[in-house]
């Protein structure tokens, strides 16, 4: 009981102690903005300067100024990552060559999961992203 007692006083000395800072701070931090407001005069012009526009320059909305843009669509990044060269049937199914490396259904390539192979395109999956590769003929 001993050792509750002592850790919760404790406790509640540390709180006071924060407690306290903060309180201390606030105060401390409102006789310095009045202070500063009684000694600062200055005409209205002088106050207002920082609102002058004259020299700013417009927002750029072209589409080129588009990279970092939240909402613009991405979903087409990935399509020129990937080189499907051939498709070959095999008895277990189809086999693909994509950036020079041999896939099949179920493999990944570059975080991508080769999820369909058919005779003539391979679907890629990552996440949300998906690829469609189609053998030029």
């Amino acid at each position: 009981m001993k050792r509750e007692k002592i850790t919760l006083g404790f406790f509640i000395i540390v709180f006071l102690a924060l407690f306290m800072e903060l309180f201390w701070g606030l105060i401390t931090g409102i006789n310095s903005k009045s202070q500063a407001v009684v000694s600062q005069e200055s005409s209205i012009t002088e106050k207002f300067s920082i609102l002058d526009t004259s020299s700013s320059k417009p927002i750029k909305l072209s589409i080129n100024n588009w990279g970092r843009d939240f909402f613009h669509n991405r979903s087409h990044i990935y399509d020129n990552s990937f080189n499907l060269t051939g498709i070959t049937q095999f008895n277990n199914g189809y086999k693909a060559i994509i950036n020079e490396q041999i896939v099949s259904e179920g493999d990944k390539i570059e975080n991508f999961k080769v999820t369909d192979i058919t005779k003539n395109s391979v679907l890629l999956k990552w996440y949300k992203h998906s690829v469609t590769l189609k053998l030029e003929e």
